[in-house]
C-alpha cells in the first residue's frame, strides 16, 4: 500500500479495488476468509460448523 498526504487528515493508505470478477454458470471460486492481524475469526468449532453450513446452503442454491 502507498501512504497518501491528504489535506488535514494526515497520512491514508490508498488501496486499489479488486478488478471485477466474471461469473458464469459451471465456475469455481475460491473462497477465502481470514481475520484482522491474523485475528481468529470464529469463536469456536460450532461457529465454524455454522460457517461452513451457511457456505454451503448458498453454493448449493440454483442461483447460486
Amino acid at each position: 500500500m502507498v501512504g497518501v498526504k491528504s489535506k488535514g487528515l494526515g497520512v491514508m493508505n490508498a488501496v486499489m479495488p479488486s478488478p471485477v470478477r466474471i461469473q458464469y454458470a459451471g465456475a469455481r471460486y475460491h473462497v477465502m476468509s481470514r481475520g484482522n492481524r491474523l485475528e481468529a475469526i470464529f469463536y469456536d468449532d460450532a461457529d465454524r460448523v455454522e460457517f461452513l453450513s451457511t457456505l454451503g446452503k448458498l453454493v448449493s442454491r440454483p442461483d447460486g
